[in-house]
């Protein structure tokens, strides 16, 4: 600290407040209770390129890690900190359900501070990200965590450099169809599936059991794994469900996504709304029915959100079909139950993403209003749809049933029924009762979206920097 800055290793002052004390409670801030910096730790760690890793010490003598970056995308940031505006939102929403609460569904989403020219966001030193468990298990069997993308890389050079003379040469050459049928070929010798020849035989160098195994191994006790897995599966159906909502599943990629070696909380860092922009000319005259179906059996075909293998085999097939699909199940139900107040923040929030796109992009789009209004429509529809159970019980009855008082018949038995002491029209039972929002009933669509993401036709379409095959 002494050579990055001499100022802050010198600091002072003592009416500073520690960042993000107050952003992510909806209680009124207590000035006895707020926490003021006292001064910086004196050793400063490198994250990444271009993050650094400083920590605050608190006049209550506590540590707070932050991760300090350049903000060289300072919209890109600002679109981040709406996102997490939102995540707070419905964090609050989850918290005044019965079933998310229950089963204390919510969002890890860290503090931020964003400033014009950088970044601080709240670090926890026992967070990892899936990024850096994917390259030490892959080094620990002898393998190159870049593999995939080195001999992609190589593919492509090879490519340009055998054009014959006259022949366009350049990536322009390179067609989607290629970059696709290479994604498909090294996804399908990355599990083992098929044999390349640039690749060793028997070339299996992430089993399905990579992830379960480095799991097993922290913990020596069952029961902390089962919590740990428990929190874990929570955790990840919140943020798939996230990610089903935004179209957020390309953005899901390993760097992104970090776990807390001690709780099993997961966070994802890189949210972007922009993804959620459709122009007015694709709901004319389309059922929202069938705009989601373009998306998800169209040609783009996208993945909903993220279930590779490593993850479907540590969660298991009765966390997936039990608690991961009741968490999505119960999110949908706490925010359709407070649909009002998220639509009118989400239009808020895409409009301003909107207005966050260059002039020229936007030049001859209709009403921003207008636009931002459609899709958090479309943003609601997809919510909703994942628990839109029949509200009633439609019970078996014809017009022949229902009778007039002057048609009954105190002589016919099947025409009454018993009630404790007191005998009634036994048509008067026959009525449609109200059916509970009981998350046990899962919505069939949850399931859909969980085959969907399952399939490796799908995954083996994403890029290689997503590693589909962890």
């Amino acid at each position: 600290m002494e050579e990055l800055s001499p100022c802050l290793a010198h600091f002072n002052r003592r009416a500073i407040e520690i960042p993000g004390q107050h952003a992510l409670s909806e209680a009124e801030p207590l000035p006895q209770r707020t926490v003021y910096l006292d001064r910086f730790e004196s050793l400063v760690q490198r994250s990444g390129l271009n993050q650094r890793k400083v920590v605050f010490k608190g006049n209550n003598s506590k540590c707070y890690p932050f991760s300090a970056s350049p903000a060289t995308d300072y919209a890109r940031i600002c679109s981040e900190e709406r996102a997490t505006q939102l995540k707070v939102l419905m964090n609050m929403i989850f918290q005044r359900h019965k079933e998310t609460l229950r089963r204390g569904v919510k969002f890890c989403v860290p503090s931020k501070l964003i400033m014009y020219l950088s970044k601080l966001s709240q670090d926890d030193l026992t967070f990892q990200d899936f990024q850096e468990t994917h390259d030490f298990l892959l080094q620990e069997k002898g393998v190159d965590p870049d593999i995939a993308l080195l001999l992609q890389i190589r593919w492509v050079r090879q490519r340009l450099d055998s054009g014959h003379e006259g022949q366009q040469r350049g990536l322009s050459s390179i067609t989607p169809e290629h970059v696709r049928q290479l994604n498909a070929d090294y996804f399908e010798a990355m599990v083992g599936k098929a044999n390349q020849p640039d690749l060793c035989e028997d070339a299996c160098f992430v089993p399905s059991s990579l992830l379960s195994s480095y799991f097993h191994r922290i913990f020596y006790n069952v029961d902390d794994l089962f919590l740990f897995k428990k929190r874990f599966t929570t955790y990840h159906a919140a943020n798939s469900f996230f990610s089903y909502t935004f179209n957020q599943a390309e953005f899901q990629t390993l760097t992104s996504m970090s776990f807390c070696k001690s709780t099993g909380r997961l966070s994802f860092s890189e949210p972007r709304l922009k993804a959620c922009h459709k122009l007015p000319q694709v709901f004319q005259g389309q059922t929202m029915e069938a705009v989601e179906a373009a998306d998800l059996e169209g040609d783009s075909r996208c993945m909903p959100f993220r279930l590779t293998a490593n993850f479907v085999d540590f969660i298991g097939q009765i966390g997936l079909q039990g608690l991961f699909a009741g968490v999505m199940t119960s999110c949908s139900l706490a925010i359709s139950h407070h649909a009002d107040k998220l639509h009118c923040f989400l239009a808020l929030v895409l409009k301003d993403e909107l207005l966050a796109l260059p002039p020229d992009e936007r030049a001859n789009w209709p009403p921003l209003d207008t636009v931002a209004s459609l899709n958090a429509d479309y943003t609601m529809f997809k919510i909703k749809s994942l628990s839109n159970h029949a509200k009633v019980l439609e019970l078996p009855r014809s017009a022949s049933d229902r009778l007039a008082e002057e048609e009954l018949d105190e002589e016919q038995a099947h025409q009454w029924t018993w009630v404790g002491q007191q005998r009634v029209p036994a048509y008067m039972l026959d009525l449609q009762v109200t059916k509970p929002d009981m998350p046990e009933e899962y919505n069939k669509k949850v399931f859909k979206l969980m085959d969907l993401a399952l399939d490796d036709g799908r995954r083996r379409q994403m890029l290689t920097m997503w590693c589909p095959w962890f």
